[in-house]
């Protein structure tokens, strides 16, 4: 899924940043491997911030039978659906999909679901969203082996027991299909770990996920970096020493419903301190939708170039 350019399209890029005066100034590097955005309309939010990389999608009672099937937030199209006026994909199949479900899974329909994406689509499981936060009588749900039925998982433990059951049904599934590219991760609440003494107990053990990511919302007009957010740095301090875990940021919310003349510069400042302090972020993805939507140029340019991984230009 990374962005692979050709030797001598590099050559005939370097000739041309020398002969134009702002972009001679331009560094190319990407701040995460995915980069993308949730949004209501995905379609319309590629042709008007992309290229996007990535998509998530929200299945709260489960997931479906078939990765075509709607989700649970707003029926949008699932990872797999087609466009019934032109007979396309909805998404292009270099689009990577985040999708988290909230309650627990047979295997027979954790298979059928699986086997319903395309084998060439990289997709990212992510058994309960937020799990800090939703784990009340409407929150995600578990159905461990010594319960008689499922119901809400209600504390970490069980949660995390739930989520390692998952984690491996997975990874069965994948020994015998080896050609499926389906990988596993936590999602977490960022604004959960913002005490002084964060609570690390939800985070799972190393060995069950493939990515650790984070959903985080600042109300910044300030231009500062995530370095800035206790929040963020607490989330890192709880994810620090697991194995070498990757992390991604799943949901990238900047003054939600608040000022976005400023956008930019917060752009900015987290590509370079992403950059600087997470050379292997696997993923991070805007929220695109209500009130974190932007429509101002400056924060558009800012978002394309940080897809194109370029640092340095004078916006």
């Amino acid at each position: 899924m990374r962005r692979f350019i050709y030797p001598a399209l590099m050559l005939l890029l370097v000739m041309f940043a020398g002969s134009t005066a702002h972009t001679s100034a331009l560094a190319s590097t990407r701040a995460a491997n995915l980069i993308g955005a949730y949004a209501d309309d995905w379609p319309s939010a590629n042709s008007t911030i992309g290229p996007l990389d990535t998509n998530k999608f929200f299945y709260k009672d489960g997931l479906p039978a078939s990765a075509t099937d709607p989700t649970s937030n707003n029926n949008k199209p699932g990872c797999e659906a087609t466009d019934p006026a032109t007979g396309n994909l909805v998404y292009p199949l270099n689009v990577t999909c985040i999708i988290t479900y909230g309650a627990v899974n047979s295997p027979n329909n954790l298979d059928s679901f699986l086997a319903s994406i395309n084998p060439n689509r990289h997709v990212i499981l992510a058994f309960c969203n937020e799990p800090e936060i939703h784990m009340g009588p409407s929150g995600c749900v578990c159905d461990l082996p010594l319960w008689t039925s499922p119901a809400p998982c209600s504390t970490a433990g069980n949660f995390i027991l739930q989520f390692d059951e998952q984690s491996q049904a997975v990874q069965s599934f994948l020994n015998n299909h080896p050609a499926y590219h389906i990988q596993f991760a936590e999602d977490s609440w960022a604004g959960y770990y913002s005490p002084t003494q964060p609570d690390c107990s939800f985070i799972v053990p190393p060995s069950s996920v493939n990515y650790y990511f984070v959903d985080v919302y600042e109300q910044n007009n300030t231009g500062q970096d995530l370095g800035q957010d206790t929040a963020w740095n607490n989330w890192v301090g709880c994810t620090d020493n697991n194995a070498g875990v990757t992390r991604g940021i799943a949901e990238y919310g900047i003054n939600c419903g608040g000022d976005k003349s400023t956008l930019y510069k917060t752009f900015n400042a987290d590509q370079t301190y992403l950059e600087n302090h997470f050379q292997n972020l696997e993923l991070w993805a805007l929220w695109y939708a209500g009130g974190c939507l932007f429509t101002n140029q400056k924060a558009i340019t800012a978002w394309q170039l940080i897809e194109d991984g370029l640092t340095g230009h004078p916006l």
